[in-house]
């Protein structure tokens, strides 16, 4: 699957905004299959994750953290093919948009932002609040097109 979106990517001429529109797709059905179907250690490990992301002064800390929530919740969804593709999707980002979650959260404005986002998705998780969450995702990807596009 990874070699396959790489090729989509290099041969169609892809834009990061387009594979992030796709993985935006994708973590919208994630998050609301996970909604239904999150287990308290999911839950537990999720919240954990994000005072981790609070805490960790480090910018590479801060990214992987920020992945483990995006994949807790994936695996959350209960979806084989959401997570396959989702996992993929994220191995082509990291080739071809080095570092771009450790940058983003680098920038001071972006970074609060984000973590507030972050905040959101967790509590609504936690609540099973299908509204606050999909608009903390949407926030979220708000950040990740802002960088992209400027």
């Amino acid at each position: 699957l990874i070699e396959v979106m790489t090729l989509m990517f290099i041969l169609e001429e892809g834009t990061f905004r387009e594979i992030s529109e796709f993985r935006y797709a994708l973590e919208t059905q994630a998050l609301a299959l996970a909604m239904e179907h999150i287990s308290q250690k999911q839950l537990a490990d999720i919240e954990y994750y994000m005072s981790m992301l609070e805490k960790t002064p480090e910018e590479d800390m801060k990214a992987y953290y920020d992945k483990k929530i995006h994949y807790t919740i994936t695996a959350a969804s209960g979806n084989r093919f959401i997570i396959d593709n989702l996992q993929a999707l994220t191995a082509v980002m990291d080739v071809f948009i080095k570092d771009m979650r450790a940058k983003i959260l680098s920038d001071g404005s972006n970074s609060e932002g984000l973590m507030a986002a972050h905040r959101e998705m967790v509590e609504a998780l936690r609540e099973k609040n299908m509204e606050k969450g999909m608009q903390a995702l949407k926030v979220h990807f708000e950040y990740i097109y802002e960088y992209i596009d400027g």
